[in-house]
């Protein structure tokens, strides 16, 4: 559907069903993809570099790329509609997702980063496949499209860091770098969301709605939005929980999978542990949302601090060998942050 059609007669009970489920399946194959960059990116760092202190770095080049990518995409998004903007935005994740696989036979750090940051592009896809769940939805039934299409992350996200093993094995008989298997995988999970983007996502759901921004309408700017938030206390706080709990979430993240592998455990159970938190992250975020409502939202984020307090410490104070313990605290820092979040 282009500009031009967007006032052809539709069923939209129709149309924003067909969104939602297009989307929701978009979001299991890219959120696979992502969680398939983030178990395997410190590994990596650590294996071309020697040096655990640059494992970080992976965490940060998968962020930043979707720091960068955030506003460029929305601004596209407005003009152009969802369905290219989206499409190309997880065909670049694909890409990037190909470039670390070669980084990690090729053995070149750089290389590495810039997969990575692409990768970023696509989580940042990822994380507006949730606004344009709601371009078509009531009012009343927004909050349960967003919340629809962000629990299909779970699925992909916990499957896909299960797969470090047997991808890694694969690799392995194949007579490539083990760790190059999970982030091909990655590449083939954001080339079929790119595709089923494209294929399915139309008539376009900003476009029906009447959403699109004119092409010569000036550039919005991010004053008004940031005087927004600093004039209401619990929009501040909100904003700075949601800083605080993700750069303790990352912080934490992006040393768990070099942690477990020096204390021996195997490339299957990382994976695992891996996936454990994602399903911290998402699986129980309906709970986190009930008991805002319950309680309030203050006192939710400060249940959420003390969470990720409790989470920190534990991994601080437990070694990689420690199964159990492990499991429990990264279990617990992806509840913790999904509080803070909600």
């Amino acid at each position: 559907m282009t500009a031009s059609e967007a006032t052809e007669p539709f069923d939209r009970a129709a149309l924003q069903k067909r969104t939602v489920a297009t989307l929701t399946g978009a979001q299991v194959l890219g959120g696979g993809a992502v969680a398939a960059a983030v178990t395997v990116g410190s590994l990596l760092a650590k294996d071309l570099t020697g040096r655990d202190y640059l494992a970080g770095m992976a965490t940060a080049a998968l962020t930043l790329g979707a720091a960068i990518a955030a506003v460029p995409l929305a601004r596209q998004a407005n003009r152009n509609g969802r369905r290219p903007t989206l499409a190309k935005a997880l065909l670049v994740g694909a890409v990037g997702s190909l470039v670390v696989a070669v980084a990690a036979q090729a053995q070149v750090f750089v290389l590495l980063l810039v997969g990575l940051m692409a990768i970023g592009v696509a989580q940042a896809a990822g994380l507006q496949i949730r606004f344009a769940a709601a371009d078509l939805a009531e009012d009343h039934e927004r909050a349960r499209a967003i919340g629809i299409v962000v629990w299909a992350t779970t699925v992909g996200a916990v499957a896909a860091p299960n797969l470090l093993g047997p991808t890694s094995a694969l690799a392995e008989r194949l007579g490539v770098d083990e760790l190059s298997g999970l982030p091909a995988l990655g590449a083939v999970l954001n080339l079929a969301a790119g595709v089923f983007v494209w294929m399915r996502l139309r008539p376009d759901p900003l476009v029906a709605a009447g959403g699109l921004t004119a092409a010569d309408a000036p550039k919005r700017s991010l004053a008004p939005a940031i005087q927004a938030v600093r004039a209401h206390a619990d929009a501040v706080l909100a904003l700075a929980a949601v800083v605080v709990a993700h750069l303790t979430m990352v912080a934490v993240m992006s040393m768990t999978s070099i942690h477990l592998d020096e204390g021996g455990q195997s490339k299957a159970f990382i994976g695992f542990v891996i996936s454990i938190h994602i399903a911290g992250m998402y699986a129980l975020s309906p709970v986190a949302g009930w008991l805002a409502d319950r309680i309030g939202r203050r006192l939710t984020i400060l249940a959420g601090a003390g969470v990720l307090v409790l989470a920190t410490d534990t991994t601080g104070h437990t070694h990689g060998s420690e199964s159990a313990m492990m499991l429990g605290a990264l279990f617990l820092l992806g509840v913790g942050w999904s509080l803070c979040l909600v």
